[in-house]
């Protein structure tokens, strides 16, 4: 949550929390309509999940034509 509330002050937009992407299934961590841009915050286990990761980026990235960021969560 407060990783994606500084992303909305770097972005200047206002990103919906725990957006579900009904064709896909999937919940994304946030999604901002304006700008069409999913954002996820990645979690240290990501790092293990990457080809995962990847394709699932991808598949959502071609269902809604959008940006994708991903937020590291370092902490």
């Amino acid at each position: 949550e407060k990783l994606l509330n500084i992303q909305e002050q770097i972005d200047h937009c206002k990103i919906l929390r725990q957006f579900h992407i009904k064709d896909l299934g999937y919940f994304v961590d946030g999604y901002c309509l304006e700008t069409n841009t999913v954002y996820e915050v990645y979690e240290k286990r990501h790092r293990n999940n990457s080809s995962k990761d990847s394709i699932r980026q991808k598949e959502i990235e071609a269902s809604l034509c959008c940006n994708f960021k991903i937020i590291w969560d370092i902490s």
